[in-house]
């Protein structure tokens, strides 16, 4: 049987990133989504000049979503600087951006107002997310009911309108089909797990994002609680599932992450799918302890997995334009270069 060189991590990267998204709208205004364009600009225009005197955002770069082109938009998205949706239809759009605090806040998305906060512990986030949001509200009337909370465009937002998520990498779950079972089990609590995009999105490279369901009739605690609850045990369901997998099946894993490091090393050329897939497998390997300085290679890893991206690609090669083969083409190259500086697998036997 080959041996590989590893210990097991208490502290695994298997949590990747937490969020909270605060969803709030203008008191006697029409949702964004049912707005016409007159009143998209008058909405527009009450919380562009309404944002601009939030101390919290004085550094925010700022965005009108038409007067920026397709690509930028692209690039911020994949940056998740910006939401998906806040590409389409950018009529009245706009977005204030914090890039070092990892803060937006969006106008005109599917509410008035979206507040969203990235990092890595959710009671800290919820805590910066509340306080930018008691400046906005000091500018802005909100739509807020007594019994209900804060009224929503959707009505599975109503109440704290929080949706607090854990972006959660589970390769090894993915690979055995136990996903599947976690994501009824979890429906089934009220909350929801989803592609690593979102809402409608699949998870083509092991990345899940986990987020609630209920937000009537709960408090922000609440719910941030039982995020972090269920987190940590679908954590530690991947992580049994991984050494499972090197215990009964240490070849399965090995010709895997092998066949990964060997494609990314050597392709000439390679799509964005493709890549990411192959990356994740990588980032398994080192989160394992299967490399070298597993530490600074996940990071450089993780680091690939966005710059591999359409948009951040061509920026880096200064070729805005590429398309197809060409893109395909920068991308392996990339990869080739990049993969080949990575600490070498800490493989025996094999």
């Amino acid at each position: 049987m080959p041996a590989v060189t590893h210990t097991r991590k208490e502290n695994s990267s298997i949590l990747v990133s937490s969020r909270i998204r605060l969803a709030r709208n203008l008191k006697g205004k029409k949702f964004s989504p049912y707005a016409n364009s007159r009143q998209l600009a008058d909405i527009y225009k009450t919380c562009f000049d309404a944002l601009s005197k939030v101390k919290r955002l004085k550094d925010a770069k700022r965005y009108d979503m038409q007067a920026i082109g397709q690509r930028e938009r692209e690039f911020l998205t994949e940056s998740r600087a910006i939401s998906k949706e806040m590409d389409i239809r950018t009529l009245g759009k706009g977005a204030f951006v914090v890039e070092e605090a990892h803060t937006s806040v969006f106008i005109n998305e599917e509410d008035h107002i979206r507040i969203q906060v990235i990092g890595k512990s959710l009671p800290l986030l919820y805590k910066s997310a509340s306080a930018l949001d008691d400046e906005i509200e000091k500018e802005l009337e909100y739509a807020f009911s007594q019994d209900i909370g804060y009224i929503t465009s959707c009505p599975t937002n109503m109440g704290t309108g929080m949706r607090a998520s854990v972006m959660l990498h589970l390769p090894v779950l993915s690979m055995t089909n136990d996903i599947e079972k976690i994501v009824r089990a979890v429906n089934q609590l009220g909350m929801v797990i989803r592609g690593s995009n979102g809402e409608g999105s699949d998870s083509v490279n092991s990345f899940f994002q986990l987020s609630n369901q209920q937000t009537l009739g709960v408090s922000e605690a609440d719910i941030i609680k039982k995020i972090q609850t269920f987190c940590k045990k679908i954590c530690q369901f991947e992580s049994d599932a991984r050494y499972k997998m090197l215990e009964d099946r240490p070849l399965v894993l090995i010709d895997k992450v092998l066949r990964a490091r060997s494609i990314l090393q050597t392709c000439k050329l390679i799509d964005s799918q493709e890549a990411l897939s192959l990356l994740s497998i990588m980032r398994l390997a080192a989160d394992m302890n299967m490399m070298d300085f597993c530490g600074e290679a996940l990071e450089r890893i993780d680091e690939l997995s966005l710059e591999v991206l359409p948009a951040h690609l061509c920026r880096a090669f200064g070729a805005e334009d590429a398309q197809g083969a060409l893109r395909d083409e920068l991308r392996a190259r990339l990869l080739n270069e990049e993969i080949a500086k990575l600490p070498k697998l800490s493989i025996k036997g094999v």
